[in-house]
């Protein structure tokens, strides 16, 4: 399993630094796609090994607790304090519960790259 993240995030960062489609974001089949090139697998490896990643980020997420990959970034959650707020339709003031809201902090190996 940790074979296959570690791969997983490889090929990510090289997608990421290749700037393959500088124009439109990359979607989905075209991560799929980069992972099986670099890793020289087929697709199928390729979106079992994406799958993988994103489980595991969304399970460890969901515990509240850090991602950290090195020369890529951090993926943590932050917390919205609770605020008040108003429903449009009735203008009655409302409570906003508090909640917690994924977020990546990029590290600086990433950011120079993009640069």
């Amino acid at each position: 399993m940790r074979k296959i993240i570690a791969i997983t995030c490889l090929s990510l960062v090289a997608v990421m630094f290749a700037g393959s489609h500088p124009a439109r974001a990359d979607v989905q089949s075209d991560i799929i796609q980069a992972i099986g090139e670099r890793t020289q697998t087929n697709n199928n490896k390729g979106r079992k090994a994406l799958k993988a990643f994103v489980g595991y980020l969304s399970d460890k997420l969901a515990k509240n607790e850090k991602v950290k990959i090195k020369d890529f970034g951090t993926f943590k959650n932050d917390v919205r304090e609770e605020r008040r707020g108003r429903n449009p339709r009735t203008n009655e003031e409302i409570v906003i519960p508090a909640k917690f809201t994924p977020k990546f902090n990029a590290a600086k190996k990433l950011v120079d790259a993009v640069q």
